[in-house]
């Protein structure tokens, strides 16, 4: 399990360095994209660190942050060494604000039809901007961010790795998601489709899209990352991915003085 844990581990982090700057510390990796303040692109993780060093990086790691101006956050997988790092966090007085689920695709290819209501169809850099708007409004992210978060993805756009993809239902497009393979690994990146037409296959499509693109790139394993609990965990193992293990992601809440 924890090779398989560090492997998408690491698969994560070459993502991270297309999307935003990664320092490295050496006892941890602190990824950072100073105009998207979000933990999801503001954190430390591939925590390697001795126990005695522990709260010696978390001081560090904080004082990173809020130079930044933002809170201090990290995630840590199972390989996270020392194992009760997460104990340390808490009585920094960080909290648990989300938890994913890394899903593996154990169905079977020929088994993944495509809905014929909904059409997919893989775009070039040249239409991120109808993809961008399609990824903001199914997370509803605040629309002065657009172009923040299309220039990010025009960056990782340049990977070869990269490859996106646009969902339409009735000739309007109506969802997106990203596949991003490196080193023979892929993952499904930021699936989405606009709120009014969730539940009509828009998900479903694009997933069995990547999956059949997947397969045939070779790549040897294809995840993807899904909230603990939530709608699209349980839509995902119907279309054959499986839990592995989750990441957590912490955040500091400093309590009030009394």
């Amino acid at each position: 399990m924890e090779d398989l844990s560090g492997q998408i581990e690491e698969h994560m982090h070459s993502f991270h360095h297309l999307a935003g700057e990664v320092k490295d510390v050496g006892s941890a990796l602190l990824f950072s994209n100073r105009s998207l303040p979000s933990p999801t692109y503001n954190h430390a993780t591939r925590v390697r660190v001795a126990e005695s060093e522990a709260n010696k990086l978390i001081a560090d790691v904080i004082r990173y942050y809020q130079s930044m101006s933002f809170k201090a956050c990290f995630m840590l997988y199972p390989t996270t060494h020392p194992a009760a790092f997460a104990d340390s966090l808490l009585n920094a007085e960080f909290e648990l604000i989300d938890e994913e689920n890394a899903m593996i695709f154990k169905g079977k290819t020929v088994n993944a039809r495509l809905s014929s209501d909904v059409h997919v169809t893989e775009i070039d850099g040249r239409q991120l901007d109808v993809w961008t708007k399609v990824l903001m409004r199914g997370y509803s992210l605040p629309e002065n961010f657009q172009g923040i978060v299309q220039e990010m993805f025009t960056k990782v756009s340049r990977h070869n790795g990269s490859r996106f993809y646009q969902a339409y239902f009735q000739e309007k497009p109506v969802g997106s998601c990203l596949l991003y393979a490196f080193n023979d690994v892929a993952t499904i990146y930021t699936v989405a489709t606009v709120p009014e037409h969730s539940k009509k296959g828009v998900a479903t499509a694009l997933i069995n899209r990547v999956i059949v693109d997947s397969s045939k790139a070779g790549c040897s394993m294809l995840y993807l990352l899904a909230g603990k609990g939530s709608d699209a965990e349980r839509l995902y193992g119907k279309l054959g991915f499986k839990g592995v293990f989750s990441r957590k992601l912490y955040e500091l809440h400093p309590k009030k003085q009394e």
